[in-house]
């Protein structure tokens, strides 16, 4: 992994370069970086300091990409947990409201 760090800072620094060439604005504050292993227990110092645009790139245990949750073991768990949690919390919201409001009776045919 260390012989990666130097490549990650050359390709994030070419990809700045282009960015300016091009009127890109990369907000470098909203970047997060994700270290991906299946250690049970990874060295936390071993984590990179990698700089964008003069501004520290955060490392994050688990990040949203295009709708899809990404953890640092690439397991399913936090990208099923998600939408579950939000599904049980709107799930209990409907059953607050079930006896408030007013039931639709169907007309009878005649």
């Amino acid at each position: 992994m260390y012989d990666s760090i130097p490549r990650l800072a050359s390709d994030l620094s070419f990809i700045s370069s282009w960015a300016k060439k091009w009127k890109i604005k990369i907000n470098a504050s909203k970047t997060e970086g994700l270290l991906i292993t299946k250690k049970a227990n990874p060295n936390p110092f071993v984590i990179p300091k990698i700089r964008l645009n003069d501004c520290q790139v955060a490392f994050v245990d688990e990040h949203k990409h295009v709708g899809i949750w990404l953890n640092k073991k690439l397991d399913w768990k936090t990208h099923i947990a998600n939408p579950a949690s939000k599904a049980n919390k709107r799930m209990g919201i409907l059953r607050k409201f079930k006896y408030k409001l007013p039931r639709v009776r169907k007309k009878q045919p005649s």
